[in-house]
């Protein structure tokens, strides 16, 4: 009788997503990568409904989900690079009446912020930071956020956050 074998047998990646928030899913990650978990202290999304990374139905859904995906990569990636340097505080997300969608963190001195205009809106996309330099006074940085852009901005996001953690 022949001795069966799959050593040779072809690999076959593995497409989906899962449910749990702080996995890493993206078929151009190496497999070790691809179902890492992000630590308690990084996982900034167990506040978040799971289908905002995968909604693409609009503009807005498209970006927040490309945005969200990538933010979860950096984290991951610092995490392996450098291990637990602080805790991050939750993101949390805020709809108003015209379909605006916001995320903001909130540290002690500061909160930083993406925002996505809705349909009623012209689909604009910010990311910014208000602080409170002194006991009287707040200064407040705010940039567009586009596809061209998303990538400096979700590392200059995260490293303000990791700076003021």
């Amino acid at each position: 009788m022949k001795k069966r074998t799959y050593l040779n047998a072809e690999s076959k990646p593995i497409q989906g997503y899962s449910k749990k928030n702080s996995y890493i899913v993206d078929d151009e990650r190496t497999p070790l990568k691809k179902y890492s978990l992000l630590p308690e202290e990084y996982d900034v999304f167990s506040e978040l409904d799971p289908s905002l990374f995968t909604r693409m139905g609009t503009r807005q859904q498209g970006l927040i989900s490309t945005c969200l995906l990538y933010m979860k990569e950096c984290l991951l990636d610092f995490y392996n690079d450098r291990g637990i340097v602080c805790i991050l505080p939750k993101l949390i997300e805020t709809q108003d009446d015209e379909g605006t969608i916001t995320f903001s963190m909130a540290l002690s001195n500061f909160r930083a912020f993406m925002s996505f205009e809705g349909e009623l809106g012209n689909y604009d996309a910010y990311y910014g930071v208000v602080a409170q330099t002194d006991e009287d006074s707040v200064s407040s940085e705010t940039k567009k956020l586009t596809y061209e852009n998303y990538e400096t901005a979700i590392q200059t996001f995260l490293q303000i956050l990791i700076n003021n953690a």
